[in-house]
């Protein structure tokens, strides 16, 4: 049974239930009150926002409006991005992705963004946003975005916001204050009982054990946490771990199959501790990716290089050819030559044990940065080295004639192909993302279009539990924006492991979406999609889809 507009308390727990109170608002504003058991419950009451009590403060003294969150951002009537400034109090992700969406929204609308760190004097100085991503690639992202016309405001201090503006002469009417400062867990709607129950940390969110067992309130006698066997905690509300939908999503699947299986006699599954490919979305995205055993990273050696030159060059007698990349070491005396005469906008960093041995880090900065991590994770998680990446992947041309910047937002359809792509002996099985209605109806139809298209053989014996025989993949066709230098980063695991790649049955989700256009399945009746379709575009998102149900 699904209960909507119903708070749920967590009243107490014995040897065999969990036992609740659930308020169920209805309709006609009554509220119905009934108690529930259960042998297991999993909470997954997500987080909210933090406001700082000393911005809310200093806001009220100087006669301003009290802050907003970056939630507000996505509810149109809260008018977040109306007036003529925005500041966003805050270093992290979500403080520069919600300040690059909010100029690319209205570029005459005048952003801010403030945070406690100094703000750097050179080039080379550590610079105070996004802590815990590469250095050199966090310049990058800051440089983007003053491009763009954002401001920096260092040294300040949540207290000191108010006095700011006024010193800025910035009215009351014309300036929104967003707070993008970190989140807090929602333990309070589960009523007062629950610090009594389980151990609950002064940020709101539920310490686990292993297996993602609540910790229980009380300690045993060595002082060492004990675990709850019914009470599992998932998503945001867990304490010490990442807010990520992907990390969510993956403790919900951990938390439901463990709930599921221990009343089965079978032994709690732990926690796995690897790191998730990771990306913030700003207008020059970053992304991320390290092994989940990598050793110390100070140890490692490390290569840099530009994935992007200035036109006019040649490479292979054409000036508007790919050229290999070079991959160099970083240093301050060696560093990356200019693109259209500023410093690269898209760099990739690898650190490794050796030039031959597997990549162990890799972080990248480009409009697309995303797509092109994603595609490079296949590669990566099967200890691709940097020779290996280097021998495949290219830096691509750039015209700076246009704006004297570089022009790595392409948005022209490109065409990709992959293998072979023709022949009697294979079939055709297009994949369509779900976003593509989004797009039609935004007019963005021929600019946003995806569409893939997988050649595969009819080889292969059926597996235990699946109808269809896996295909074996021999050919690859991508249409979409970037398709060229998305399946040049594909390239990098294609040609190392593609001919023997399986493709995988398509989710229920995806088969919907293809029967919905019309589209064909393989003649042996199953739709396949690349292997973890969760991380490669164009599929991935069909993935997202399939965990929330439909895009909006």
């Amino acid at each position: 049974q699904v209960y909507l507009q119903t708070q749920v308390e967590m009243v107490d727990v014995d040897d065999s239930y969990v036992h609740l109170r659930l308020y169920h608002h209805r309709e006609d504003g009554s509220m119905e009150v009934s108690n529930a058991s259960a042998e297991h419950v999993v909470i997954a009451a997500g987080g909210r926002p933090l406001i700082p009590n000393d911005l809310i403060e200093s806001l009220k003294r100087h006669g301003y409006n009290p802050p907003m969150t970056s939630d507000d951002f996505f509810w149109p009537s809260s008018g977040v991005g109306n007036k003529s400034v925005a500041l966003i109090y805050g270093g992290g992700y979500i403080a520069m992705e919600t300040a690059g969406i909010l100029k690319e929204l209205r570029h005459d609308l005048r952003v801010i963004v403030a945070y406690r760190g100094q703000d750097p004097k050179t080039d080379t100085d550590v610079v105070p946003i996004l802590k815990g991503w590469d250095p050199d690639l966090v310049r990058v992202v800051r440089r983007s975005l003053l491009g763009l016309g954002i401001e920096f405001a260092g040294s300040l201090e949540a207290g000191g916001v108010g006095e700011y503006l006024k010193a800025q002469g910035i009215e009351r009417q014309a300036v929104d204050v967003i707070a993008a400062v970190g989140r807090l867990g929602n333990v309070e709607s589960m009523g007062q009982q629950l610090p009594n129950i389980v151990k609950v940390n002064r940020d709101g969110r539920i310490q686990v054990c292993d297996a993602h067992q609540a910790v229980k309130a009380e300690l045993a006698l060595s002082d060492e946490p004990l675990c709850h066997e019914r009470i599992w905690v998932a998503g945001d509300i867990v304490a010490g771990d990442v807010q990520l939908v992907t990390v969510a999503i993956k403790h919900g699947r951990l938390v439901g199959s463990n709930a599921a299986n221990s009343g089965l006699g079978h032994a709690a599954v732990e926690w796995d501790n690897s790191p998730f490919p990771s990306a913030v979305f700003t207008p020059i995205e970053i992304f991320k990716w390290n092994r989940g055993d990598v050793p110390e990273v100070l140890s490692l050696s490390s290569w840099s290089a530009s994935l992007t030159f200035s036109l006019p060059g040649t490479c292979n007698g054409k000036g508007t050819d790919p050229c290999p990349i070079d991959f160099v070491a970083p240093s301050k005396e060696e560093k990356l030559a200019d693109v259209c005469g500023e410093p690269p906008k898209s760099i990739i960093t690898m650190q490794a044990s050796s030039w031959d041995s597997p990549v162990e880090v890799l972080s990248l900065t480009h409009t697309i940065a995303s797509e092109l991590g994603q595609a490079l994770v296949l590669a990566l998680e099967r200890g691709i080295t940097p020779k290996q990446i280097a021998s495949t992947l290219k830096a691509f041309p750039q015209d700076c004639s246009g704006f004297g910047n570089q022009a790595i937002h392409q948005f022209k359809t490109q065409e990709y192909k992959w293998g072979n792509v023709s022949g009697e002996d294979f079939s055709g099985v297009r994949i369509k993302p779900a976003y593509i209605t989004y797009a039609h109806k935004a007019n963005l139809w021929e600019s946003s279009f995806w569409s893939a298209k997988y050649w595969s053989s009819d080889a292969g014996e059926k597996e235990n539990g699946q109808k269809y025989r896996p295909q074996a993949l021999r050919g690859l066709e991508l249409v979409a924006p970037n398709a060229v230098v998305i399946g040049n980063a594909l390239e990098v695991f294609l040609n190392e492991y593609g001919v023997s790649l399986q493709l995988d049955v398509a989710s229920q989700h995806t088969k919907r979406t293809l029967r919905k256009y019309g589209i064909e399945p393989h003649t042996n009746g199953g739709y396949f999609v690349l292997p973890d379709v969760k991380i490669v575009h164009p599929t991935n998102t069909e993935y997202v889809a399939e965990q929330v149900g439909e895009l909006c």
